[in-house]
């Protein structure tokens, strides 16, 4: 029988600091956190760190935020994530206060996340 390369099953510890890169291989930043949906106990959004300007640690950015996980894809041979959307889109993004974050029982948040990622004039790549 032949394995396959790609994981199906990676620790959350193994996921919090991977590297996020955009469609060019370009490091955007870096995941902190992981929000899972309790009653599923799929990973509902990730907390996305935006990559700080200088060569301070990148765990000292106060850019954050939330990404839906669907949006995400694992590349196996790097161990990053890809974020195929186009810049424009983190720039405008809804951002996450580091010490104020979203009442996470609040459904009506993450339905307003996830509509902002599906708008029409979001640009995601393949």
């Amino acid at each position: 029988m032949q394995s396959s390369t790609k994981p199906h099953a990676l620790s959350a510890h193994t996921l919090i600091g991977s590297d996020v890169v955009n469609q060019d291989n370009e490091v955007l930043g870096e995941i902190i956190e992981l929000m899972i949906h309790i009653a599923s106990g799929r990973i509902e959004y990730v907390v996305f760190s935006l990559e700080p300007p200088s060569t301070a640690p990148r765990s000292t950015s106060n850019t954050l935020f939330a990404i839906p996980w669907q949006l995400l894809t694992f590349q196996p041979e790097t161990a990053n994530f890809a974020l195929n959307v186009d810049r424009k889109v983190l720039k405008n993004a809804p951002r996450l206060d580091r010490n104020h974050w979203p009442a996470h029982l609040d459904p009506y948040w993450t339905i307003e996340l996830s509509r902002y990622y599906s708008q029409s004039w979001i640009r995601v790549y393949p």
